[in-house]
């Protein structure tokens, strides 16, 4: 599996002029447990693009996050503290400032 073209399109669109050059990047699947493969080809494919960039991948924060339905509250939130200590974890791994943090 790849990257679908409306992605690469919003990509493109929104780092055609520069701007993510030398910007730090990483990625969350958050998808169900249930994808045999956790989204390998996807993930290849958004390395691809982000290097195309310019854009500096920090490693240690792209993460594949299986999140079932039962860890998401009512809102359509993570709800689990577990699940959101470690996306907090990633968002410190960017360098993101806390008082910025949507987690």
């Amino acid at each position: 599996m790849s990257l679908p073209g409306s992605f690469k399109n919003l990509l493109d669109w929104t780092v055609g002029d520069g701007e993510m050059d030398g910007q730090p990047v990483a990625w969350i699947n958050a998808a169900s447990s249930g994808a045999p493969t956790g989204a390998m080809g996807a993930h290849a494919a958004l390395r691809k693009v982000l290097g195309y960039t310019g854009s500096v991948i920090v490693e240690d924060a792209c993460m594949r996050l299986p999140v079932e339905r039962r860890l998401m509250g009512d809102d359509g939130a993570i709800a689990d503290p577990a699940v959101r200590a470690q996306l907090a974890a990633v968002i410190e791994r960017l360098g993101v400032e806390p008082a910025n943090r949507a987690v």
